[in-house]
């Protein structure tokens, strides 16, 4: 398991992209800067 610090920003929603086809992966965002449609 994974936790991904930001991860509706630019950078982390590639790496989830990446890490969710091999890991369960958590997103921690307060969306401020991030977009929660990069996050299901």
């Amino acid at each position: 398991m994974i936790l991904v610090v930001g991860g509706a920003g630019y950078i982390g929603s590639h790496l989830i992209k990446e890490l969710v086809n091999s890991e369960k992966v958590i997103v921690l965002d307060n969306l401020s800067m991030g977009h929660d449609e990069s996050v299901d």
